[in-house]
């Protein structure tokens, strides 16, 4: 794949990365090894990505993807979210100085954002949730469990990214 040029506005310059000026890998490396991988692992049975989330949604989170945008695309669509759970807010050494969420309050944090129904809340669509957390794991069972959570219990419907993709569009 091609390379883009370096970001010079850090020190010293980097290549410019899918996931921030953090990484020290170009977008098209990040992305032929991720499909390098997924060839590997599915012995050859998903050999192309087809939607990407980058590490934290940058730069499509209202940074500049002039250079990033046209390297993905040629790998997949890009899929954002537009409601945060918080989950990510808090790790072991923050939870020593700020008390960290329970399942219930981030069960609480998303039931807020989607509101009492379809079309009661604030928004609509992609939660993000990181499934390494403990209280993101207690929370799963109180939002979508099929008979008990939240979610199926107020009429939503639980999909996937393409699901979510073909109600909206058709």
């Amino acid at each position: 794949g091609s390379d883009l040029p370096p970001d010079t506005t850090q020190t010293p310059p980097i290549p410019q990365s899918c996931g921030g000026a953090t990484s020290g890998v170009t977008c098209e490396a990040e992305l032929d090894g991720v499909e390098a991988v997924i060839d590997k692992m599915s012995n050859g049975g998903r050999p192309h990505l087809t939607r990407f989330r980058p590490p934290f949604g940058e730069p499509y989170q209202g940074g500049d993807i002039s250079t990033v945008g046209p390297v993905v695309a040629k790998y997949a669509v890009w899929v954002g979210w537009n409601m945060d759970s918080g989950d990510s807010l808090y790790h072991g050494k923050s939870c020593a100085k700020t008390h960290c969420p329970t399942g219930q309050d981030l069960a609480n944090a998303v039931e807020g954002m989607i509101g009492a129904g379809p079309g009661k809340g604030l928004s609509w669509g992609i939660v993000l949730m990181h499934g390494t957390f403990k209280w993101t794991h207690d929370a799963i069972p109180l939002l979508f469990d099929p008979k008990t959570g939240y979610v199926p219990t107020h009429g939503f419907k639980i999909g996937t990214v393409e699901d979510a993709i073909c109600w909206k569009y058709g």
